[in-house]
């Protein structure tokens, strides 16, 4: 049987996800300081359930016949997947959210791919770990319920909120980054699960 590289580097990324799922459930704590909980909203089995979901996407990204699909993303959150990054035509941005939107266990799709333009990848980069690093130290926020992509300035945010104060929080962090254009949310509020 020959399989594609595209088929055998599928499942190698869907081992090396569950594993490092596994891995990181196993070290769930809650901090000390009451910074910012360890803890995440989703379960062992959601997070497992989501990497499952973006390694089928990112196979069927890399399956397309388009050359220009450039840089993509694909994040899900308890089935809500959010696709970042860059596409060199509408066209491309067009097929891969068909790809996200034809994944069974998908909910919803945010597009958020931009079509080509300039990028700077080092203030993209900067921003994002600035963001991360508030986020971790800002009292009241379970850091670990977002997944932060940010794009040409531009940040996207997808998690859970466990109350509409840590929402906020959240927000204002995101908006108070230096050279950030804007901040698009994804963010559900759901005080069912504290940590």
């Amino acid at each position: 049987m020959i399989e594609s590289a595209a088929t055998r580097a599928f499942f190698i990324k869907l081992g090396t996800m569950a594993f490092a799922a596994m891995t990181l459930a196993a070290c769930q704590t809650t901090s000390l300081s009451g910074a910012s909980s360890v803890i995440e909203f989703r379960n062992n089995e959601e997070v497992l359930d989501d990497k499952s979901i973006e390694a089928k996407i990112e196979k069927g990204i890399a399956d397309l016949s388009t050359q220009y699909v450039m840089d993509v993303e694909a994040d899900s959150y308890v089935g809500r997947v959010m696709l970042t990054g860059t596409a060199g035509a509408a066209g491309a941005k067009d097929s891969v959210e068909r790809v996200a939107r034809s994944t069974p266990e998908v909910t919803a799709v945010y597009n958020e791919i931009q079509v080509a333009g300039e990028e700077s990848a080092t203030r993209d980069l900067t921003i994002s770990g600035k963001l991360k690093a508030q986020l971790l130290a800002t009292k009241g926020v379970s850091s670990n319920n977002y997944t932060i992509r940010v794009v040409n300035a531009v940040v996207y945010i997808i998690g859970v909120a466990e109350s509409n104060d840590e929402f906020n929080a959240v927000l204002n962090v995101a908006r108070n980054i230096a050279d950030v254009k804007r901040v698009v949310n994804y963010i559900n509020i759901d005080a069912s699960r504290k940590s």
